[in-house]
């Protein structure tokens, strides 16, 4: 797990580019609602959110999500799941078509960091660019 909010209160995670890569099936980026009944607000924009199974695990009743212009990378060879409330979705298609509405702008595509390894997360891929989500995009030479 990579951030645990239990609230109650509010959470904006805003152009951020975050790699979790130890191949683990439970890993989740956000994991809100620990105390079920409180009131949490969740923003997350402009996020590259790569290497994690469950991106999202909101499990609480009481959670409003705003989510938008992320860019989605699963563990190697899977979608990702998204998980709010008591539902959970396989695919960022999936999510996009809950009720919600969530991540309508968001893509699921490898960002192609340059050399993660060494710390060098500019970014190859062109819908980076095209979301301006997290880093800005690095045109290879």
């Amino acid at each position: 797990q990579y951030i645990v909010f239990d609230g109650p209160g509010s959470l904006e995670l805003t152009n951020n580019s975050v790699l979790f890569d130890n191949d683990s099936d439970s890993s989740q980026f956000l994991q809100a609602g620990g105390s079920l009944s409180d009131p949490i607000t969740v923003t997350v924009r402009n996020n590259i959110i790569a290497g994690f199974r469950n991106p999202f695990n909101l499990r609480g009743s009481a959670v409003t999500l705003s989510s938008e212009d992320n860019i989605f990378t699963g563990l190697a060879g899977s979608d990702p799941d998204f998980s709010l409330g008591s539902d959970t979705y396989t695919t960022l298609a999936g999510w996009q078509s809950n009720p919600g509405g969530y991540d309508q702008n968001s893509v699921y595509v490898d960002p192609g960091f340059v050399d993660p390894v060494n710390d060098n997360f500019i970014t190859t891929a062109p819908e980076v660019d095209t979301l301006e989500a997290g880093v800005e995009y690095y045109v290879a030479t």
